[in-house]
């Protein structure tokens, strides 16, 4: 059940549920009743639980038993971290130089502007 997957996943990242709770958007007692499988989760609950817990959403998914199996491999939850790390990383870069492009481009059509206007002060000074 997807409450044992999130139970699992936050004691690993050594989340309370409070601390849970509160990344994505719910109180302590909802997640607690979500973790003890008395409340379903919606498709976009289950995209937020995945973001706060940097986990792929089909493994919160799957049932507790398989979560356990993966991930009691050492090698393969450092691999799946360090791919979810990895992804956050790059879109974090991405973002980043898409705003560096904004702030580029602003930048240079006030440079445009100042030139354009610039050129106007001078000749008419002639």
């Amino acid at each position: 059940m997807i409450g044992e997957a999130i139970v699992f996943f936050r004691e690993e990242r050594k989340l309370t549920q409070q601390e849970l709770g509160e990344r994505v958007g719910m109180s302590q007692k909802t997640i607690s009743t979500i973790e003890c499988n008395q409340r379903e989760v919606s498709d976009e609950e289950i995209k937020r639980f995945s973001q706060a817990l940097m986990v792929p959403e089909n493994l919160l998914k799957v049932h507790n038993g398989v979560n356990q199996h993966v991930y009691s491999n050492t090698v393969e939850r450092d691999l799946i971290n360090a791919q979810t790390y990895v992804q956050g990383k790059e879109e974090l870069v991405s973002e980043i130089i898409e705003s560096d492009k904004k702030q580029i481009s602003f930048l240079q059509e006030m440079v445009t502007k100042l030139n354009d206007t610039l050129s106007k002060v001078l000749s008419k000074g002639e």
